[in-house]
């Protein structure tokens, strides 16, 4: 009597632990098996509730901490350091940016202004200029073209060096171009004036209007701006 009892209570003991363990299961899936492969229908969620990280790899020395399969990106997944260099090592150390106008009237001067407030940093800017002018001039009254790069709220004048050729033909086309290193210490906003004088008139306009000037002589004026995020400086004295 005393045996079937004790069989009876341990009959029911096992019926308890297993249901529980039931239960577990049917909850929470298979437990990890460290050393094997584990392979699940539905994701894996790690979570902390109090601060800190949900998950630490620990590994020696110059070995990976983990491996993945697959080329997909991973969203919102941030490193300090790709191959020991940091993020601003990769930067792309050029950005161009550039700038088309027309000055579809005619008139003596015309300035293009940059849209936009420049970032802090130096900047290579170049400009050039082509127009056609309305203007009949002679040798001895020839048409001069001079631009400049003006930087603000500090002023600074970068003028393009020379001028155009004595202009004896309404129509003829004025080209002009300079090259200048920008520093945003000097003013973060930057336009490019054109003034012509001289002949009976020295008004003119850009795009050059003549069907005779296709290709790169039609271009309008523009304004090229590379920062130049990563520059090196070197002072040289010359003998």
């Amino acid at each position: 009597m005393r045996l079937k009892s004790v069989l009876a209570a341990l009959g029911i003991a096992c019926a308890l632990v297993i249901g529980i363990d039931y239960v577990s299961f049917a909850a929470t899936g298979h437990g990890l098996l460290l050393g094997a492969v584990n392979k699940e229908t539905k994701v894996t969620t790690i979570k902390r509730t109090n601060a800190g990280p949900a998950a630490s790899f620990v590994t020696k020395t110059g070995q990976p901490p983990f491996a993945v399969s697959s080329t997909g990106k991973v969203a919102n997944l941030n490193a300090d350091k790709l191959d020991g260099r940091e993020s601003t090592s990769f930067a792309t150390n050029q950005v161009t940016s550039v700038y088309r106008f027309t000055a579809a009237t005619a008139a003596t001067g015309h300035t293009f202004t940059v849209p936009v407030t420049l970032p802090a940093g130096r900047y290579l800017a170049t400009y050039s200029v082509n127009a056609t002018t309305t203007a009949v001039a002679t040798a001895a009254n020839p048409i001069t073209f001079v631009c400049s790069f003006d930087q603000y709220p500090t002023t600074l004048h970068l003028h393009a060096s020379g001028a155009s050729n004595a202009v004896q033909v309404a129509g003829q086309l004025i080209g002009i171009s300079a090259t200048a290193v920008i520093d945003t210490v000097n003013g973060n906003k930057l336009d490019v004036g054109c003034n012509a004088a001289g002949g009976t008139s020295a008004n003119w306009k850009t795009p050059p209007a003549s069907s005779a000037f296709a290709g790169s002589d039609a271009m309008p004026a523009e304004i090229t701006l590379t920062k130049l995020n990563s520059t090196t400086i070197t002072s040289v004295t010359s003998n």
